[in-house]
């Protein structure tokens, strides 16, 4: 537990504001990003990501801006490519340049479509940790965002006060009566469920919102040949543990999540094809490897990712 000092402007002139954080990403959230609040001119609100269902609102009570929901079957029979940030996407750079469909990128997978000129790309993000706008869109490309209603408020601002337009779906956290707080507070929109990153949720908007072919690139959920985390060949931080093991001789190294949520998908790709629609794997990317494995084959890789780390 850390401690940062940082000094605002509210409706009592400046004052000092002593902010507890949980790591060094919330200290660069709140001083690269420094997206404060609308009303107060207060940091916005740090928010662990087991801590609660949704991020807490300012202390002097504002809460982000009330935008539109994703609607039901609104792409009903279009094609979309979500893209994941992992070091396979930048093999797909003329595929994603001339695509005609809906394009959309997950977390710094937005960054690399727009620096490709795919300039269409929409946002999607569900992290309520204030590093979406710390590190990942300090400065966010021009485009339309789809935010998961458990965002940390910060981005939100963050996005408004740059105009760019902001759409709101439900990401699945696990609290008590949750999709009754939905229905509650919002108008009806997408729950998603599915997985446990980004790429996965958005593939439920996915089926939601009426796409009948799905293209997931850059979804590796695994290191590259290289140790590559990311399209731009960035690496991420050893110190955790990794797995490594083989599918039909090919050599994989991830970690436990990233394992889940690939098998997850591969799951996802059955009940879209129950559904009358398809999802393609582009790339040799783990889910590429697990596709057409049997239900008792994945059980055996989500134990393995259970019960043998390291």
């Amino acid at each position: 537990m850390g401690e940062v000092a940082l000094s605002a402007r509210g409706p009592g002139g400046r004052q000092e504001i002593r902010l507890k954080t949980e790591s060094s990403e919330n200290v660069s959230g709140f001083i690269v990003a420094n997206s404060l609040c609308p009303v107060c001119s207060r940091p916005t609100p740090g928010n662990d990501v087991l801590a609660n269902m949704t991020p807490e609102p300012c202390e002097c009570g504002t809460l982000p801006g009330r935008h539109p929901v994703l609607t039901a079957n609104e792409y009903e029979g279009q094609e979309l490519v979500i893209c994941g940030a992992g070091p396979s996407l930048s093999n797909f750079k003329p595929f994603l340049q001339k695509f005609k469909g809906e394009v959309w990128g997950a977390n710094r997978a937005l960054n690399y479509l727009h620096e490709w000129g795919v300039t269409k790309a929409k946002g999607v993000a569900i992290d309520p940790g204030t590093a979406m706008f710390g590190e990942v869109w300090v400065d966010p490309p021009p485009t339309e965002y789809y935010l998961a209603t458990s965002v940390n408020p910060g981005l939100v601002w963050h996005l408004e006060a740059r105009g760019h337009p902001i759409r709101y779906f439900h990401s699945l956290r696990g609290g008590d009566d949750e999709p009754y707080l939905y229905r509650l507070l919002y108008p009806d929109t997408a729950l998603a469920g599915r997985g446990l990153n980004v790429v996965n949720r958005a593939l439920d908007l996915a089926l939601y919102m009426g796409f009948k072919k799905v293209y997931l690139a850059g979804a590796d959920n695994a290191l590259g040949s290289d140790g590559a985390m990311y399209a731009d060949g960035g690496k991420m931080e050893m110190d955790d543990v990794w797995l490594q093991g083989e599918v039909d001789g090919k050599k994989f190294r991830t970690k436990a999540d990233m394992l889940q949520s690939a098998t997850d998908l591969v799951r996802a790709k059955r009940d879209f094809k129950l559904a009358g629609k398809r999802v393609v794997f582009l790339g040799k990317t783990l889910p590429a490897a697990l596709d057409g494995k049997s239900e008792a084959y994945l059980s055996r890789v989500i134990r393995f990712a259970e019960n043998e780390p390291g």
